[in-house]
């Protein structure tokens, strides 16, 4: 998928259900999502963008700042697939980059469910990460 004049590849799973974007860390890619794509893709629908500089997405020399991650975030998974609004998982860096999408578009997103954090292993309790 081609947005603000780079390739992105997006990993997907799912048909049915509320849209689910994964956001992963750095030096990671979509594949580190496998297991909770397949999990949570029996009641969602799931995408995985490997982000500018990951994966088989392109890598320009420049464009790692915040506010231009944001904007692949906003303009790939979300803009070019017709996406209005999506529960965002980050994990690493990722969490920064959604951060800044929160930020931009709060709007575009909703808060993920119960199921969401038990599926990518985060307790209910103020205790946070369970792995």
């Amino acid at each position: 998928m081609r947005a603000n004049g780079l390739r992105f590849h997006i990993a997907e799973a799912g048909t049915d259900g509320p849209a689910v974007l994964l956001l992963h860390g750095f030096p990671q890619h979509w594949y580190a999502w496998r297991h909770v794509m397949a999990d949570l893709a029996a009641d969602h629908r799931v995408y995985a963008i490997d982000l500018r500089g990951a994966g088989p997405s392109d890598a320009p020399r420049r464009g790692y700042d915040s506010a231009t991650l944001a904007s692949d975030v906003l303009a790939v998974p979300l803009d070019a697939l017709g996406l209005p609004v999506v529960q965002l998982v980050r994990h690493e860096w990722g969490e920064w980059i959604g951060f800044t999408v929160g930020l931009a578009a709060p709007e575009r997103l909703s808060w993920g469910s119960s199921r969401i954090r038990t599926a990518v292993g985060v307790s209910d309790d103020l205790g946070g990460c369970s792995g």
